[in-house]
């Protein structure tokens, strides 16, 4: 009986052990994740910049993908880089809305079943480059040839170089 308890008390032990160390790792390793041609950073107050009634900030180019009304991304790329819009719209083509999906996140984001979250994006030498506002935690940055950087929609994901964050 005693070795039972012994056995029990060790087994237990090591079994707390492993996920809090599971727990750990997983957290540090999402928080920041690196890719071939770019990496996210997780940043909480993205989120609460774009999703509140003040004006967007002044030094981004804004651009949506999805419904206007419930984006299923919204990215904000620091002026002056280069950059490949792809198929994304800027922001000012559906404002009112946008303005509706913003006071979505401002108000409600922590009850929605799948909440957006905010991370920064970074070149491949870690430099910023833009804002990534998502209910993805995943995103697949490329280089093009002509030096420009590629952003892709959250359903569009390439495997060799998706950069995948968490929180």
């Amino acid at each position: 009986m005693k070795n039972m308890k012994s056995y029990l008390a060790t087994a237990s032990a090591i079994f707390f052990t492993s996920l809090f160390l599971l727990a750990v790792m997983g957290s540090f390793s999402d928080s920041y994740a690196k890719g071939e041609h770019g990496s996210m950073k997780y940043n909480a107050t993205v989120i609460t910049k774009f999703g509140s009634s003040s004006p967007l900030p002044d030094n981004l180019d804004v651009y949506f993908y999805g419904p206007a009304d419930r984006p299923d991304a919204v990215i904000g790329i620091i002026k002056g880089t280069a950059f490949d819009p792809n198929i994304w719209r800027p922001i000012a083509m559906e404002a009112e809305e946008i303005g509706k999906w913003r006071y979505l996140i401002e108000t409600y984001n922590d009850l929605l079943e799948e909440p957006y979250w905010g991370y920064d994006m970074l070149d491949s030498d870690g430099k910023l480059f833009g804002k990534w506002i998502s209910t993805e935690r995943r995103a697949t940055i490329k280089m093009t040839k002509d030096n420009k950087i590629t952003v892709y929609t959250p359903n569009v994901q390439q495997r060799a170089s998706t950069v995948r964050a968490g929180y």
